[in-house]
């Protein structure tokens, strides 16, 4: 990680397409201005690890899902195919014709 010390109005640059410039120091907080192409994405730090940390509990959830409906394939595709396995007919459908 590279540490600088600078200045309000002082800035760095990033590339050849970002510049990060200290606008104003107010106790402990820092005020930064980021200048930097559209197609490159700035957010800060929280919110991209609060994005991250649904991605992954919707892709767990998505998972139990998952296992969920392949069980009830597993329940439904005898049924389905004719094999009710308790020796009653399966359930028919009604039809427009």
């Amino acid at each position: 990680m590279l540490v600088l010390t600078r200045k309000i109005g002082d800035g760095l640059l990033i590339g050849d397409g970002i510049t990060v410039t200290i606008l104003s120091v107010e106790g402990d907080r820092v005020k930064v201005g980021i200048d930097a192409p559209r197609e490159i994405r700035v957010l800060r730090r929280e919110l991209a690890d609060a994005v991250k940390a649904q991605n992954l509990a919707a892709a767990r959830n998505t998972a139990a899902d998952l296992n969920s409906l392949t069980t009830l394939k597993k329940l439904l595709v005898p049924v389905v195919n004719g094999d009710t396995s308790d020796g009653q007919a399966p359930p028919t459908g009604t039809s427009d014709s």
